[in-house]
C-alpha cells in the first residue's frame, strides 16, 4: 500500500477513535455526571478533537513539527470541516434522505480535511511524504 492511501485510512480510523471518544465522554456525562446532553456533547466534542489532533500528530503523519505550529491549522481546518458540513447537508437534504445526506457530507470533509492537513498542518520541511 502506498503511503497516501496508508495515511488516508489511518486518517480515517483516527477519526473513528475520536468519534468513540466523543460518544464515550457523552454517554459517561450524561449518564454517570448527571450533566444535560449538551454539555456532555460539547466536552466529548472537544476531547474527541484532541484525540484526532494528537493520533494525526503522532501516528497517521508521524509530524516532527511542534504543537503550536500545527494544532492551530488543524483546528482551523477542523472549523472549516464544519462549514463544509453543514453547507453540503443544508443543499444536499433538499434531494436526499439526511443520513445519505450526512454519509456525504462525512466523505466530503473526510477528503478535504485530510488533504488539507497532509498539505498544511503536518507538511514536513515542504515534503509531504514523509
Amino acid at each position: 500500500m502506498n503511503l497516501l492511501a496508508r495515511q488516508l485510512l489511518t486518517y480515517a480510523g483516527v477519526g473513528a477513535i475520536g468519534t468513540g471518544v466523543h460518544f464515550g465522554i457523552l454517554i459517561a456525562a450524561v449518564q454517570g455526571a448527571s450533566q444535560p446532553p449538551l454539555v456532555g456533547s460539547a466536552l466529548g466534542f472537544l476531547a474527541g478533537a484532541v484525540t484526532n489532533y494528537l493520533l494525526n500528530h503522532h501516528v497517521t503523519f508521524k509530524s516532527h513539527n511542534h504543537y503550536l505550529s500545527t494544532s492551530w491549522k488543524f483546528f482551523l481546518i477542523a472549523g472549516l470541516g464544519l462549514l463544509v458540513n453543514t453547507l453540503v447537508m443544508a443543499a444536499a437534504t433538499a434531494w436526499l434522505h439526511y443520513l445519505l445526506s450526512q454519509a456525504v457530507a462525512t466523505a466530503a470533509v473526510l477528503l478535504l480535511t485530510f488533504f488539507l492537513n497532509r498539505c498544511w498542518t503536518f507538511r514536513e520541511g515542504g515534503l509531504v511524504n514523509q
